[in-house]
């Protein structure tokens, strides 16, 4: 189903939903919250909500924050080590710090992992995708 979702979009059809997948998808429905979304608006002095976001997406894949810090909501030594092993992780400079980058590519994989880790999820996904199409094929 997401091959066809690539192949009708000009997308190399992967079977992944993959960044540029994504991106098209996020077009057809601008009107839908997302939960994964990983927002910063100062990488200097990010607010408690996003530093929540941020540290849920982190231990969503996999990395340790630990209890105090997501209790706390700051941006203490375990959620920075966990900052600095997602920048190792995807080849990026590893400070433990908050960059574009780090920002952009958690949003992505986080993305990722709120479709792929539920079935119910991935099951309105599939869903989305079998409506896109049929409103792609009435033009």
């Amino acid at each position: 189903m997401v091959q066809t979702f690539q192949r009708e979009r000009n997308l190399q059809p992967t079977g992944a939903v993959d960044t540029a997948t994504a991106a098209v998808m996020r077009e057809l429905l601008p009107h839908r919250v997302r939960p994964w979304a990983v927002t910063v608006a100062s990488l200097d002095r990010p607010s408690k909500a996003e530093i929540a976001r941020l540290q849920r997406a982190l231990t969503g894949l996999k990395f340790s924050v630990s209890e105090e810090d997501r209790r706390r909501r700051t941006l203490g030594v375990s959620t920075q080590e966990a900052i600095k092993s997602f920048q190792a992780s995807e080849k990026l400079v590893t400070t433990g710090t908050l960059t574009a980058d780090t920002v952009a590519r958690l949003s992505i994989h986080a993305e990722h992992n709120f479709y792929s880790e539920n079935k119910h999820r991935t099951r309105e996904l599939q869903l989305m995708l079998g409506q896109s199409r049929g409103v792609r094929r009435s033009r």
